[in-house]
């Protein structure tokens, strides 16, 4: 270690530099890139933004349960508690690469969808903790004598209150604990694989018990019932459709803003042609803006 910051020591808060190989406190890494660096170069001088940064320094140290797809997801996400149990626990990680793979082809959002389902998977486990003081870790909730706390937990991550005690609660967020179910599902079958693997027997059997209790009850006590939650919401919803009068007065007040937009080199006048022209193409495409975010 180069230097150290005075005060409590915490490990987890120094990464390496990817030139000299000395250990900095992550927010001055790239300080010491660009100024101190004894092997600085022309690339080093001028180092990259610090979120790229990062994840080019933790891959010098970087877990081998972690392929390259999912260390770029850990390097994005914000530093909190709940990232902190995604790095440490086995099952989660193997979630989020699983979801990574799937949605590989999705440049711009595969790594959200990772470490959205990563994110829920660890609150899950805090509320599996709260509940089961014994449970370490994501493989210590899929046993079947923890099956009905399970079933509580996932009701307590979809609900603004600590659970759901009673079938008959509306959840607050019903798709969270559809997602959360098939996550528990999928890792399930990590567990399963990582016990095949290994040859531990009482891995394969509580897994492959779990799994059994997951395929006879998990519908009834928690799928089934946010489904239904969920269509009723969509039922009743209601949307309301702008006049065609005021789409068209929308239309040529931005047609006419771009007639007087002067093209000077100018942050504020370039930050005003970007936003008018994605109003633009809104109004042209209402059904799909998502494709906004696609535009390179």
């Amino acid at each position: 270690m180069v230097r150290r910051e005075a005060g409590a020591f915490i490990a987890d808060n120094y990464t390496p530099c990817t030139a000299c190989l000395g250990w900095f406190h992550a927010t001055e890494l790239r300080k010491h890139m660009k100024y101190r660096c004894s092997k600085r170069s022309g690339e080093t001088s001028n180092p990259p933004r610090s979120k790229d940064l990062m994840y080019q320094s933790k891959s010098l140290m970087r877990d081998t349960t972690v392929s390259k797809g999912l260390g770029e997801v850990l390097s994005s996400m914000r530093e909190d508690e709940f990232t902190k149990i995604v790095k440490s626990d086995l099952l989660i990680k193997q979630l989020g690469d699983a979801w990574f793979q799937k949605s590989r082809r999705n440049k711009l959002r595969r790594k959200n969808y990772a470490s959205d389902r990563m994110r829920r998977a660890a609150k899950f486990l805090v509320k599996m903790q709260q509940l089961d003081p014994e449970v370490s870790c994501m493989s210590d909730c899929l046993k079947p004598e923890r099956f009905e706390i399970v079933v509580t937990a996932v009701k307590a991550v979809g609900a603004d209150k600590d659970g759901c005690d009673s079938s008959d609660d509306e959840p607050e967020n019903p798709s969270v604990m559809i997602k959360l179910a098939e996550d528990i599902k999928r890792m399930t079958g990590h567990k399963l694989s990582l016990g095949y693997k290994s040859y531990d027997q009482k891995m394969v059997a509580e897994a492959t018990a779990f799994s059994h209790v997951l395929d006879l009850e998990m519908s009834v006590k928690i799928t089934k019932n946010a489904s239904a939650v969920l269509q009723e919401r969509r039922f009743n919803k209601k949307i309301e459709l702008p006049q065609p009068t005021d789409v068209k007065k929308f239309s040529d007040y931005i047609l006419a803003e771009l007639d007087q937009l002067s093209l000077t080199v100018e942050w504020d006048t370039y930050r005003r042609a970007i936003k008018l022209v994605q109003c633009r193409l809104l109004t042209y495409n209402k059904r799909r803006p998502g494709e906004l975010e696609n535009i390179e």
